[in-house]
């Protein structure tokens, strides 16, 4: 998807949080246009992950799988299995 495309899944993932414009310019960079990708990355700026909060956001989509995968806590280990 285009640029134009991924901002329009943000805008309608982000209605109710109001992430700075440099947070969503990352997002849709970061996501090279995979809408998942972008989900993945809205979600985790949502949560307090993200610049606004001090967090930079992962770099490669590798590093978001990881950092989702971290997020799962005990039961992390069955996703390696």
């Amino acid at each position: 998807m285009d640029d134009g495309e991924i901002r329009e899944i943000l805008d309608q993932l982000l209605v109710r949080h109001n992430l700075p414009a440099e947070t969503i310019a990352q997002i849709i960079r970061r996501s090279e246009g995979v809408p998942v990708f972008a989900t993945e990355f809205a979600q985790l700026a949502q949560h307090g992950q993200g610049p606004e909060a001090g967090v930079e956001l992962p770099a490669t989509l590798q590093e978001l799988l990881l950092a989702r995968i971290d997020a799962l806590g005990p039961v992390k280990e069955l996703a390696w299995d």
